[in-house]
């Protein structure tokens, strides 16, 4: 949000997108995506989009009912198991295109699901083609196919579970405490079956942004990196700007004096901007998700108000550590390191006596086994 305010807003200097409306849409191939600022493309998806109001002001948040995978709606396992004595049945779940994934509680939101939503999910017995989502204030269900969730198992999941290519839908890794619900999270792959548009025109502090979705349509062409941006009619015949967003899969750094970043899926949607004056090309994260514009800089760029000040600054760099904290860092990880080397000085001690162990019951392993079933049959004497 601030960064759309800042783009469209009034005061906006130098901004291609000035004085357009408070609106974005973002939609993915499994190679490239798009932005549309200003509203959406009409041609980018089939029949209309719908326009439903976030349950949060702070978020772009969803009110769920319903979660089942199949062949088909009627014949689908229902993921989300609500306790019948429950009057209102829904999750929340944030629509955040800085996740890769669709993650799924993994609790049974202190009682008000029979069981965990990823549980379910795991002990599904067979394939499935096709994801159904029931939103409430949708007057349609939403479905996915299989292969809009897929990516490649070396970029998600382990090499021994045998397969190239596997949904991307994992569990949600942290728990809300009461009365909040973990939320389900609507990830990047999302974007790849719908074109999501973000209305933030008559959104305020207390009042949620509109959500609209629509369904991508498969013929429609997203901008290319030799095009980058263009503009085009939206749907009420104002002008969208289109935005090439790279889809990229970020390398994991190990020198000091850079930042590591670990992406295990490999999605991510970078754009770039030009930000200051004069304008730097910096390429940011596309994230809705997150509240906040972040950018690295150098330290030296912040001037006086590295040393400190608070004029012009609204969130300063915190103060470095003082000594004695710094030395209680220290002395903690020397602790660690000390316990962590006498961990693996035990270690081969303990595989020898393993392989003695399991020599020995090879080696004996006939008698043993006559112990065990003579001992286990009651009508035979022992032996």
């Amino acid at each position: 949000p601030p960064m759309m305010e800042q783009l469209t807003g009034p005061s906006a200097q130098d901004s291609n997108a000035k004085g357009m409306p408070d609106k974005v849409s973002l939609m993915a191939t499994s190679a490239a995506a798009e932005l549309q600022i200003g509203g959406y493309v009409p041609q980018s998806v089939q029949g209309k989009m719908r326009m439903v109001q976030s349950v949060s002001a702070k978020s772009y948040t969803l009110s769920i009912n319903s979660i089942r995978i199949g062949e088909s709606f009627d014949n689908s396992v229902e993921l989300l198991a609500f306790d019948p004595k429950l009057e209102h049945r829904h999750v929340p779940a944030i629509i955040d295109s800085g996740s890769p994934c669709i993650m799924l509680p993994n609790n049974d939101e202190t009682g008000k699901l029979l069981k965990s939503p990823y549980k379910l999910y795991q002990n599904h017995p067979s394939d499935w083609n096709k994801m159904f989502i029931t939103v409430n204030g949708l007057d349609i269900g939403l479905e996915l196919n299989r292969h809009q969730l897929e990516v490649e198992h070396h970029t998600f999941l382990d090499q021994a579970w045998g397969t190239s290519v596997r949904p991307c839908v994992m569990p949600v890794t942290w728990a809300m405490q009461p009365p909040h619900m973990t939320p389900i999270v609507l990830g990047s792959v999302f974007f790849r079956a719908y074109n999501v548009m973000f209305d933030l025109s008559k959104a305020t502090a207390k009042i949620p942004p509109m959500i609209g979705i629509g369904k991508i349509n498969p013929k429609y062409d997203v901008i290319g990196i030799s095009d980058y941006n263009m503009d085009t009619a939206g749907e009420d015949g104002g002008r969208v700007h289109r935005v090439f967003v790279q889809h990229k899969k970020p390398k994991l750094f190990s020198k000091p004096d850079q930042v590591a970043v670990a992406n295990p899926n490999g999605h991510q949607f970078i754009a770039q901007v030009s930000i200051g004056e004069p304008a730097q090309h910096m390429r940011v994260v596309v994230d809705t998700g997150s509240p906040l514009l972040g950018l690295f800089v150098a330290p030296e760029s912040l001037g006086k108000y590295y040393q400190g000040s608070s004029q012009g600054l609204s969130h300063r760099r915190p103060a470095p550590l003082n000594g004695y904290t710094a030395k209680a860092i220290q002395q903690t990880r020397d602790q660690a390191k000390q316990k962590l080397s006498s961990i693996i000085k035990i270690v081969p001690f303990v595989g020898v006596v393993v392989l003695v162990l399991l020599l020995l019951f090879l080696r004996n392993r006939r008698a043993i086994m006559l112990q065990i079933y003579y001992a286990t049959k009651p009508d035979m004497p022992y032996r």
